[in-house]
């Protein structure tokens, strides 16, 4: 549900730093994984960045190895497999490069905020941004994070100033991070026609550019929205668009996430209980994937709605 970032993850996440910031200074492997991932191909980029760890771990060289571990956390960060994400970033070497510290900071934060810890992922985001560098390509993603980790709380006094920063900062040059927060802000206030109008726009804006885990995200949105607002037929549309483009992108437990939403807006008692025992079954696996934590966040932030005429 949340990311980013992602986000989490990823998206999130909306907030994937996968490509931009590191295809130039990485070896042969990573460049390799970057566009595997550009072309939406997972499993192949996570294969790839795995290799460009075992490569500079065998030449001795941290700064490629903490590049190739930051790319391969937001693929695990993106799959929904936190215990992953977690495992690689504790067996990344610190690194003394204050631009990469900041960066595994901010991965530790979106992992910290997956995992619901949102007072220490707050701390943890505000320690990377006071190291990153204010004109760093990184740094607007990094400030959209910390604005989701304040919304999550829930206390408008607390991200409606940073998101106002945000926009008046960053213009139009960060359109689409504007949009999913703006978007984000809407549900938690329970404005959804508001965040409806956003999510639509921004599953334009992801297919645009070619991010299909993002826009699968945005349709799951979308979704919930359109639930909220009393058309169950639409939401149901708009959600199973958003399970396909998960299943065919191999994202097992994102796609389990987007179904459950069904249970939520299903009438058919028999299809219901198959779909509960099939996800049940999942659920008692090694996933990641708990569906009853993920129906009370759906819960959540369905109680925001105003009350159906």
């Amino acid at each position: 549900m949340r990311l980013t970032r992602r986000l989490a993850t990823v998206i999130l996440v909306c907030s994937l730093a996968l490509g931009s910031v590191f295809a130039q200074g990485s070896p042969e492997w990573a460049l390799r994984g970057v566009k595997a991932y550009q072309e939406g191909r997972l499993e192949l980029s996570r294969m790839y960045f795995q290799r460009a760890m075992e490569d500079a771990v065998l030449r001795g060289m941290d700064e490629w190895l903490v590049k190739a571990a930051l790319n391969l956390i937001d693929l695990e960060l993106e799959s929904h497999d936190i215990a992953a994400a977690l495992l690689i970033l504790d067996k990344t070497p610190r690194s003394s490069h204050p631009e990469l510290e900041a960066l595994l900071l901010w991965k530790k934060a979106q992992i910290l905020h997956a995992q619901k810890r949102v007072n220490e992922a707050a701390f943890v985001c505000d320690s990377a941004l006071a190291v990153l560098p204010s004109g760093h390509a990184a740094r607007p993603a990094l400030e959209a994070d910390r604005i989701r980790i304040a919304i999550s709380r829930g206390t408008s006094p607390e991200w409606s100033p940073l998101l106002k920063n945000f926009i008046k900062k960053h213009g139009k040059k960060e359109r689409i991070l504007q949009r999913s927060l703006r978007a984000t802000a809407a549900m938690q206030m329970g404005a959804f026609k508001e965040a409806q109008e956003l999510w639509s726009l921004l599953v334009e804006d992801f297919r645009g550019q070619g991010r299909l885990s993002q826009v699968a995200a945005s349709l799951n949105k979308l979704a919930v929205c359109r639930l909220a607002l009393g058309d169950s037929l639409a939401a149901l549309e708009e959600n199973n668009k958003a399970v396909g483009i998960y299943r065919e992108l191999g994202l097992l437990v994102p796609a389990l996430t987007a179904q459950a939403l069904k249970l939520l807006i299903e009438k058919d008692t028999v299809l219901l209980a198959k779909s509960r025992r099939e996800m049940d079954l999942v659920s008692l696996g090694s996933t990641g994937f708990d569906l009853q934590d993920v129906l009370d966040e759906y819960a959540q932030i369905l109680s925001a709605r105003p009350p159906l005429r």
